[in-house]
């Protein structure tokens, strides 16, 4: 029987955080948070809201650098998994598309790798300006990706044997798409700044302003008012 959210899986829990753990996962990690961090580095700490935030990794490494991190996630295994290995940290189980907090109640609100699975983003990227003070955070697999198509075409996958595949289920973004899906749901004005990381175990690079490298880290700056 197929499962709707393949998330709900505790054994799926189990293997996401193992793929941080370890070569390769744990080197393209890596690449990843450094073209994160290159957009973070200028924004000032404080309050951040990772939306899909899984068994906490990115959240973790986010309190890391400073910032007063709280994940959210719907699936209450990854939450589950969330807790026991970051008991310090916040985690909340609700839904991106309906966000259980205030107007302006974080300074930046971030997805990491979780924008692909949801089903309306549209609708959680405007609960995310509603709910960000200065600004969202993406992090974003590239549909351009020549590594990604590399590993789709081998299925190579992490998840390739899974009865439901996370990944068989993602929807992968462009840079263009993302600027365009953000200008058809904000409702505040924003500036849009990217960065790739080439994610390869032997050659990877970040930051880089390579159209097609495999993950995309956007930063969405966000004006204190909203559009008229």
């Amino acid at each position: 029987m197929p499962y709707p959210n393949p998330f709900e899986r505790e054994e799926v829990a189990l293997t996401y955080h193992r793929w941080y753990e370890r070569p390769p996962g744990s080197i393209l990690a890596g690449l990843e948070k450094k073209a994160l961090f290159h957009l973070l580095s200028p924004v000032e700490k404080g309050s951040l809201l990772e939306v899909g935030c899984g068994t906490g990794y990115f959240t973790a490494w986010l309190a890391e650098l400073g910032f007063d991190a709280v994940g959210l996630d719907r699936s209450a295994p990854m939450l589950k998994a969330a807790r026991e290995r970051y008991p310090k940290i916040p985690f909340l189980l609700a839904s991106g598309k309906s966000l259980p907090f205030l107007s302006r109640s974080f300074a930046v609100v971030a997805f990491i790798t979780s924008l692909e699975f949801i089903g309306y983003p549209g609708i959680a990227l405007r609960e995310a300006s509603r709910v960000a003070k200065k600004a969202i955070l993406l992090g974003v697999m590239n549909r351009l990706s020549p590594y990604l198509l590399y590993r789709r075409l081998r299925n190579l996958s992490m998840f390739a044997q899974a009865e439901a595949s996370p990944c068989s289920q993602a929807r992968f973004y462009t840079i263009g798409e993302l600027k365009g899906l953000l200008r058809s749901c904000l409702d505040r004005p924003f500036r849009a700044v990217w960065t790739t990381a080439i994610l390869s175990p032997r050659f990877g690079y970040a930051p880089s302003r390579f159209y097609g490298g495999g993950f995309i880290a956007m930063r969405v700056d966000l004006s204190e008012r909203d559009i008229q």
